[in-house]
């Protein structure tokens, strides 16, 4: 069966590298596993591997597909079953609450072998719902399991269903699900008014080096790019963990700090190396010191030496962090979401005890913040559409600075003193007057999916955006 996994996935990469631009790949996740990986792997969930996944291992690293030009595929293929299945890295495998999940959607879902329900050495599978904290079997065996996925992926490819629910369906009643063949999907129209820098199939991060000259993006691509933002040439190029959900950039623009779906990596900028991968599935991320700490996407926040060595983990959120700053303080602040709500919290850099915690129902699940620029206070969006301020030194309820009337934020960050930058629903980046509470500039953009990457630079007047639908340009937002 393990043979029948490899052919399966053979027959998949064929596919797609039949489609003009789609690329299929292993996103630079390292060499494929070995013998002793395995070994290694089975000792921790102390089990052997089923066959077919021990194969998948040694023949692929891990699996990513990497889309270059989705309107050749006339479909979205993240959105698409197709995309669902990525393979955690092996070291990454371990037992929870009797589960091993071995794949990652990005939200920290997944499908897992269930330890518990076992029987004659034949593991089933589960999904795992990271919000509800529930799973459900799903699958007899992991063969059962891959074939639905290889075989409800591209017949659902142009399905309205989306992601996941397709492969659990049919793996429940046997029907495939029906589909449609709507036209290939029409990029974004970038206005005169953003200058174009080089994008990804979907842009999720950007960071700025110290000296202002150059930025760093990453993306679905599981490529991270070094580029002048003046003249937007790409200085170097690297392929990482997988997907690419957060950048920093060390404090003497020597390193790049790259976290996503398959843990975090650094990138020497010299030479190009990157390293080897530690940490979890992450969000966020931030420098400390000569560390780093990293926002895990199953709520805990945790602090890893440059070599990449766990300093201490803690359990900061509810559901996965998407945000983490370092204060004027040295405090690490970060956010976390689940599907419910949101929670602001400090913690100490050194040990990761708890200094302060702000959450309810004024929060905005799904909220962004950004800290002022003496980075003593925090501006964050709130459930009612409205921006509000809140001092870390004493922590109060929030006062409103701005409102957009009920349009959810979905990115925030400070231009200066007195300007916010809010990214808006609607494709909208806006320009805020902190002193007026009004709107000062808009940038619109057409079919151009939610902007992901909100990086003011230093002049004070410019700003770097992207959006997950694949652009990224420099917008004057005063």
């Amino acid at each position: 069966m393990a043979a029948d996994c490899i052919a399966l996935l053979d027959s998949v990469r064929t596919k797609l590298d039949a489609a003009k631009g789609v690329i299929a790949l292993d996103a630079g996740r390292g060499k494929p596993a070995s013998e002793e990986d395995v070994a290694n792997a089975e000792k921790r969930i102390g089990v052997p591997l089923p066959p077919g996944l021990k194969a998948l291992y040694l023949g692929a690293a891990s699996l990513h597909w990497s889309v270059e030009d989705e309107p050749a595929l006339g479909y979205d293929l993240d959105d698409s079953p197709l995309g669902q299945l990525e393979l955690l890295p092996i070291g990454q495998l371990e037992v929870k609450s009797g589960l091993v999940r071995f794949s990652n959607d990005g939200y920290g879902n997944g499908f897992c072998l269930d330890l518990d329900k076992a029987s004659k050495g034949v593991i089933p599978i589960a999904w795992w719902d990271h919000d509800s904290r529930r799973h459900a079997p799903e699958a007899r065996s992991f063969d059962t399991f891959f074939s639905a996925w290889a075989k409800v992926g591209f017949v659902s490819e142009r399905s309205a269903d989306g992601e996941i629910e397709p492969i659990i369906r049919y793996l429940r009643t046997g029907k495939l699900p029906k589909t449609k063949a709507p036209p290939a999907p029409a990029g974004p129209k970038l206005p005169a008014s953003l200058r174009s820098l080089p994008g990804h199939s979907g842009v999720c991060a950007v960071a700025l080096f110290p000296d202002g000259r150059r930025a760093v993006s990453g993306g679905y691509d599981g490529v991270v790019r070094i580029f002048e933002v003046e003249s937007g040439k790409v200085e170097r190029e690297a392929r990482v963990a997988g997907m690419t959900f957060a950048l920093a950039v060390s404090p003497d623009g020597r390193r790049v700090l790259s976290v996503g779906d398959g843990g975090a990596c650094f990138l020497e900028v010299d030479t190009g190396k990157v390293g080897k991968i530690f940490g979890a599935a992450a969000m966020a991320a931030a420098f400390i010191g000569e560390g780093v700490v990293l926002g895990l996407q199953d709520g805990a926040i945790a602090s890893y030496s440059a070599s990449g060595k766990l300093g201490w983990s803690v359990k900061a959120h509810p559901g996965p962090v998407h945000r983490i700053e370092i204060d004027a303080s040295g405090r690490i602040v970060s956010l976390g979401n689940s599907k419910a709500a949101a929670r602001l919290s400090a913690h100490d850099a050194k040990t990761g005890d708890e200094l302060m915690r702000l959450e309810g129902a004024f929060l905005r699940a799904g909220a962004d913040f950004a800290l002022t620029t003496d980075r003593r206070r925090v501006l964050i969006a709130l459930a009612t559409g409205k921006v509000a301020t809140i001092d870390l030194d004493a922590p109060e309820p929030p006062a409103e600075v701005a409102s957009t009337e009920g349009k959810p934020f979905y990115r925030v960050a400070m231009l200066d003193e007195q300007t916010l930058l809010a990214a808006v629903e609607g494709v909208e980046v806006q320009a805020w007057s902190l002193g007026t509470g009004k709107v000062t500039r808009t940038l619109k953009i057409a079919k151009g999916g939610i902007p992901s990457a909100l990086v003011p630079r230093r002049d004070g007047r410019h700003v770097v955006v992207g959006g997950y639908a694949g652009w990224l340009g420099e917008w004057a937002a005063r």
